[in-house]
Parts: structure tokens; sequence; C-alpha cells
């Protein structure tokens, strides 16, 4: 009984090495498919944002080309405060694409929604074509959820350009955050009770039909034409939400646009004011 005790251990002992180094090659492969998804999506924003940067250099230049001797101490200074204004404007999108590009441990932290989708809207706004209307709906007070704020702005990005590719010829793209009480979710039973911060991703496109719609979260499924994307952006998106607890829906009809819900489990006063002294 001891040898088959102790032959049954070794078994168990290799078995559990065996599982433990797939599971840490599993966590490479989808470190690497984030990875690789986030390289995507700033591909997608580079022509829009290298023209909204050479439109702020362009009004830098013209200001700072209008200073002289014979401009009024006023003159200067306005002059002088719309570089800055302007500056401060290109360092704002620089530090959103270095959030939205690091490679950072995912570090959970207390964040408001409405400041991501604020900031999002405002990068997105000169990266997409200028026949796409973006409006904001913001709800009045914040939404605030533990979350890694990278994350949650590729996983807003992600479902943003899959609007943005849905309307080649121009729509409207909304952007809705309220909040919602669990018992309307497909949530685990102890957590029907707590209250979700929703975002609501609107376009105006072109809609999926039912057996599309079924398969937008799978792995590298696309309808796009060879070299137009992987397929990955939706299950990156989905894998995201799903590890923050949250839940991820869509409803879509062809010719009647597409509308994601996402919804993240909101955080007390007490686990904001702890999760900041960690931080």
């Amino acid at each position: 009984m001891e040898k088959l005790v102790a032959a049954r251990t070794s078994e168990l002992e290799q078995a559990n090495r065996a599982l433990l180094r797939d599971l840490e090659e599993r966590e490479k492969l989808e470190h690497q498919l984030r990875e690789s998804q986030k390289l995507e999506g700033l591909g997608n924003l580079a022509s829009g944002v290298a023209h909204d940067f050479n439109n702020l250099l362009n009004i830098i230049q013209g200001y700072a080309s209008m200073l002289g001797p014979e401009m009024t101490d006023d003159e200067i200074q306005e002059t002088i405060e719309a570089i800055n204004e302007t500056t401060n404007r290109g360092a704002g999108l620089v530090k959103q694409l270095l959030a939205l590009a690091r490679k950072a441990e995912i570090r959970p932290e207390p964040v408001d929604i409405n400041k991501i989708v604020n900031e999002l809207t405002g990068l997105i706004k000169g990266a997409f074509p200028k026949d796409i209307d973006i409006s904001l709906d913001l709800a009045p007070k914040p939404l605030t959820i533990m979350a890694d704020t990278s994350q949650i702005t590729q996983v807003l990005l992600n479902v943003c350009v899959n609007a943005r590719d849905a309307m080649p010829n121009g729509g409207t793209l909304r952007l809705k955050t309220s909040v919602v009480d669990g018992t309307a979710l497909e949530v685990p039973d102890d957590l029907q009770g707590q209250s979700y911060a929703a975002i609501e991703v609107i376009d105006t496109g072109m809609g999926m039909k039912e057996g599309v719609l079924s398969k937008i979260f799978e792995p590298f499924f696309t309808t796009k034409e060879v070299g137009k994307g992987t397929g990955l952006g939706l299950a990156v998106a989905y894998g995201i939400v799903k590890s923050h607890s949250g839940v991820i829906q869509v409803e879509s009809e062809p010719l009647h646009g597409t509308s994601f819900h996402l919804y993240f489990p909101m955080v007390s006063a007490s686990e904001t004011l702890l999760g900041a002294e960690r931080k």
C-alpha cells in the first residue's frame, strides 16, 4: 500500500507540474495576444493621430509666426497662452497613447468610467473620419470601478474601431454611460444585488446577421477582407471584460446598426479610498 501510495503521489505531482507548465504557457500566449491586438489598435489610430498632431503643429507654428516687436503686450500674452494650450493638448494626446500602449503589469485601481470614455472620445474624434459624428451622453456622477485603465481603454477602442468600420459611408457613433442593477444582468447570484457601471457604444452602421453576431467574440473570426483585420479585437475585448468580472452584450440588425453594452461592477466609497491609499 505504501508503494502504491508513493507511486500514485509521484504521478499526481508530475501531472500537477505539467498542469502548471500549461497554465504558464497559456498566460504567456494570452499576454502576447493582448499585446499584438493592442498594436493593431494603435495602428488603426495612427493616420488619424498623425493628422491631429499635424494640425496642432500648424496651430503652434501659426501663432509663433505672429510674434514680433510690433505686437502689444496683451497680444503677446494671448499668443503665448494659445501656444501653451495647444502644446498641452498634444501632450495629453501622447499621454493617452502611451497609456494604451504600455506593457506594464495589470494593476486594477479605482477609476471613473466617465473619465475614460471622455478621454477616449477626444482621441478618436481626431482619428476617425469626419463624416462620423461622435456624441457623448455621460452619467452626471462619477462611475467608479476597479480596473486597469489601459485595458478598459483598449476594450472601448476595439469596439469603437469595429463601429467605425461598420460605417464606411459615415454615420453616428454614440457613447453613453449609466448605472444599472445587477438583477437585470446575467451575473452570478451573489453579484446580482450589486450596481454596475454601464457603457453603451451605439453605431448606425450596416449591422450584423444572426450568424455573424453569434461568432463575433471568437478569435480570428472576421468578415473583413484579408489584411483589413486579424479578427482579434473583439475576442480580446471579451477576455478583458471577463477578467474584470464584467459583462459584454451585443444587439444588432442588418442595416439598423449595432449596440455594444458593457457592464462593470462598481465599487463603494470605502473601496475607492482603500484603492487610492494603496496607489
